[in-house]
């Protein structure tokens, strides 16, 4: 998960190492456990492979003899690569893996991004059908194990709304993009459930596609803990 969130933060800019663990801390802290003695034999392996490379000239020097590293062409090929893959892995790493392709969606086709958040869906339903089969070791718990459990499913039935509204909305977008094939669109960035257009980038405008009630708030935000 390390590198394909560092190559996602590479390909908005290049970045030496220190600034690259600081974009990691405050972007994806919630999905990741940052190892700062694991950022820079990253960085080497990445560039041994071909997926960055250390910029030279002035724009280097302006940063105190640090290396400062972009993206190559074989470096966004495999980060493409890696933003398609599922792994078997665990219940908790399998989310955070899906959170840190969600940060980087502006980056990919739409018709990309609905086939992420489909599969994400498939996997909690199928996660809930497999906990509500569970019915005899529920039966087993006590009053504070059966408390969590009853707050885990009620994670699982937030994030699947969440989902569907999200996937509802990008469905949407996609099917005005290609009503309007024809014309000439001005740039514009994706709208996450939950954020406004200005914060996913200072640059962009929102398309004008809502529904009547508008975007979802973010999964986490509707959590109190």
């Amino acid at each position: 998960m390390l590198e394909l969130a560092a190559l996602g933060l590479l390909q908005r800019e290049p970045l030496h190492g220190y600034r690259l663990m600081k974009h990691l801390e405050l972007l994806m802290s919630c999905c990741i456990t940052v190892n700062y003695g694991a950022v820079y034999p990253l960085l080497r392996r990445m560039e041994q492979r071909g997926y960055v490379a250390a910029l030279a000239g002035p724009e280097a020097k302006a940063n105190s003899g640090r290396n400062l590293y972009q993206i190559t062409e074989q470096g966004r090929a495999r980060w493409l690569e890696k933003m398609q893959q599922h792994p078997k892995e665990s219940w908790v790493n399998g989310k955070s893996r899906f959170m840190i392709k969600v940060f980087f969606f502006q980056d990919l086709a739409p018709s990309l991004r609905i086939s992420l958040l489909e599969h994400r869906l498939i996997q909690c339903q199928l996660r809930r059908q497999s906990l509500e089969a569970e019915k005899a070791t529920r039966e087993s718990l006590d009053a504070y194990q059966l408390a969590g459990f009853q707050h885990g499913m009620a994670l699982l039935d937030l994030e699947v709304d969440w989902l569907l509204q999200f996937l509802s909305a990008e469905k949407s977008k996609a099917a005005q993009f290609a009503s309007c094939s024809t014309v000439v669109q001005p740039s514009s960035a994706p709208v996450f459930p939950g954020v406004s257009p200005d914060v996913t980038s200072p640059n962009v405008t929102s398309p004008n596609v809502t529904s009547p009630d508008g975007f979802p708030p973010s999964l986490e935000s509707r959590i109190a803990l």
